[in-house]
C-alpha cells in the first residue's frame, strides 16, 4: 500500500506529523509512503526517518506537472497533512486520479473537495493520531478505499474548467438589473 504526499517539504505543510502519523501506521500495515517535493525542511524530515528508522519513506524531490500523474497512479490513498493551506490544488489533482483523500481542516480545499466518509476524511490539524487511523482505515478496507476512490471521482468533475465557467456566466445572466 502506498500514501501520497505532494507539495513543498516545508514544516507550514505538517510533513513531520505525516511522518509521525505513518511511523505508526507501517508498525500495522505494510505500507510506503512517497514524498514528492523539495523545501528547504527536506534534511530534517530525512533525519526524523533516519532516528526512527523509517525505511520505507520515499522522498522523490521535485518533478513536473506531467510527471504526477504517474505518482497518483502509485497510490492508494493521497495525504495533505498541512498546518495553513489556502485552497491546496493537489486535492483536485489527487480527487481526479481517483484517490480516498485525506487532508486537515486547515486546508480551504478540504472543505470543498471531502464528503466526510464519501470520499475522505477531514482531520483536526496537527492530529498525527487521527491521522494514522484514518489512514488505517482506507487501506485496510479494499471496498472503502474503491468507493471513496470513485466518489472522488464523480466529485472533481463539479469543479472542472467548464463547470466553473457555466457557474459563472449563470450568475451574470441571473444577475438582478437593479444592482
Amino acid at each position: 500500500k502506498i500514501i501520497l504526499y505532494v507539495g513543498r517539504l516545508v514544516d507550514s505543510k505538517g510533513i513531520l506529523v505525516l511522518l509521525e502519523a505513518f511511523r505508526s501506521v507501517s508498525k500495522s500495515l505494510e505500507v510506503g509512503l512517497i514524498l514528492v517535493g523539495e523545501g528547504k525542511d527536506r534534511e530534517k524530515y530525512l533525519n526524523f526517518c533516519s532516528r526512527h528508522g523509517l525505511k520505507n519513506v520515499f522522498f522523490e524531490g521535485f518533478k513536473q506537472q506531467e510527471e504526477l500523474p504517474f505518482y497518483y497512479g502509485l497510490a492508494d490513498v493521497f495525504v495533505l497533512p498541512s498546518l495553513r493551506e489556502e485552497w491546496g490544488l493537489v486535492l483536485n489533482e489527487a480527487a481526479a486520479s481517483g484517490l480516498p483523500l485525506i487532508a486537515t481542516e486547515a486546508s480551504g480545499a478540504a472543505f470543498d473537495l471531502i464528503e466526510e466518509s464519501e470520499n475522505g476524511y477531514r482531520v483536526r490539524t496537527g492530529d498525527s493520531e487521527a491521522l494514522q487511523e484514518r489512514i488505517i482505515e482506507i487501506l485496510k478496507n479494499p471496498e472503502l478505499q474503491e468507493s471513496m476512490g470513485r466518489r472522488s471521482r464523480e466529485m472533481i468533475e463539479a469543479f472542472s474548467p467548464q463547470k466553473c465557467a457555466a457557474g459563472f456566466l449563470q450568475a451574470i445572466l441571473n444577475q438582478d438589473p437593479k444592482c
